[in-house]
């Protein structure tokens, strides 16, 4: 049975959720304040935290921080339509997915659903570019000899952009891949997991020597004439 952190205030809502999922192979711990989640977290280990960007006690951000430098625990963000700017910061800080108030549970158990595929090894995927070492197999990503933590977004990302290296992909074709766009800016989230992979992967992420814009276009991966090795 996986354990699963629901943080959020509102009583109604959490217990919605909770009653919502019995039916699956889910235990729900509820948390209604930054202070019950940071306790249940040192507890206890969770396959999944699902997290209110807007609690009552303190910075929600912070407490998504404190979490990915902590552990590599998937994340799912909750937050309001008008709230755009916070949904590209929360995945700046390392949130794996996001869902838009209200939602349904359907929606809510397919992300769920997704977050755990793609921890799931993809075989014989592995790639190098000078002191980057990319082993999609297992789900490792390397800078020198330091391992990179990824959240599941900026994995997915990067894993596009690496087997079409050479090739610019559309903005909104790639964000369509990765964000459902009837639930968020796409492209604006898909922005924050760019700027956030530069400043784990490039020396230098103003001047970035692998993931390049092109302008009017999209993304791309340079090519550098480098193909996968296989393991």
């Amino acid at each position: 049975m996986k354990e699963v952190l629901l943080v959020e205030d509102d009583k109604g809502l959490s217990d919605g959720v909770v009653l919502g999922l019995t039916q699956a192979p889910y235990r729900i711990t509820q948390s209604f304040s930054i202070e019950e989640a940071l306790k249940n977290i040192r507890m206890k280990a969770f396959s999944l935290i699902i997290l209110d960007l807007s609690l009552p006690d303190g910075n929600s951000y912070e407490l998504l921080k404190q979490i990915r430098r902590a552990v590599e625990t998937p994340v799912i963000i909750m937050a309001e339509k008008e709230m755009r700017l916070d949904q590209s910061a929360g995945y700046g800080m390392g949130a794996d997915d996001c869902i838009i108030k209200p939602f349904s549970l359907s929606q809510l158990r397919d992300k769920m659903r997704d977050i755990w595929k793609q921890r799931k090894r993809e075989p014989g995927k592995e790639y190098r570019f000078k002191s980057l070492s990319f082993q999609f197999d297992e789900g490792r990503f390397f800078k020198d000899t330091e391992e990179v933590r990824l959240t599941a977004a900026e994995k997915k990302v990067l894993c596009i952009l690496v087997e079409n290296q050479g090739t610019a992909l559309a903005e909104a074709d790639l964000a369509g891949q990765i964000f459902p766009p009837e639930e968020a800016d796409g492209k604006r989230e898909l922005a924050a997991v760019i700027q956030s992979l530069r400043s784990k992967l490039e020396d230098d992420p103003a001047r970035p020597e692998f993931i390049h814009t092109v302008y009017g276009r999209g993304y791309t991966w340079k090519d550098l004439q480098s193909a996968p090795a296989v393991g």
